[in-house]
């Protein structure tokens, strides 16, 4: 046999393999087999310790009220936010995303290779027809 129809049929089978081991990857993490890999990992900060204190209120400046004000509504708003989402809820979103974008590159890189490979035997298939 000649060593392009052998390269030939290696990157074929490389690409396919590439493009099964993302795809078996994708069907365990999105089926919840497997955790996603963690790329990203976001640390809660509980904003109960931010709680501006209520110690001396009448004896404030207007700025200082003024100041004492927005860190109330400040710490309510961050307050609300983290009862809404799970600590790890943005996290979860970008490794999620951070897989889904890999994870098309792998299927893309696959093909190409693959594609490699047919080229490879098209060449020789065309040798072989003018040779005839």
């Amino acid at each position: 046999m000649n060593t392009k129809i052998i390269m030939g049929w290696v990157l074929i089978v490389a690409g396919l393999a590439v493009i099964g081991a993302a795809i078996n990857a994708s069907y365990r993490y999105f089926t919840a087999k497997a955790e996603f890999p963690a790329v990203f990992e976001i640390s809660a900060k509980n904003p109960a310790g931010d709680l501006p204190s209520q110690a001396g209120i009448e004896n404030l400046s207007v700025e200082e009220a003024q100041n004492y004000l927005q860190n109330q509504i400040q710490y309510s708003v961050n307050r609300a936010l983290v009862d809404m989402l799970p600590d790890d809820a943005i996290a979860k979103m970008l490794n999620i995303l951070s897989w889904s974008i890999f994870g098309t590159f792998l299927i893309f890189a696959g093909g190409k290779i693959s594609w490699l490979g047919v080229q490879l035997l098209s060449v020789k298939t065309e040798n072989a027809q003018k040779a005839n």
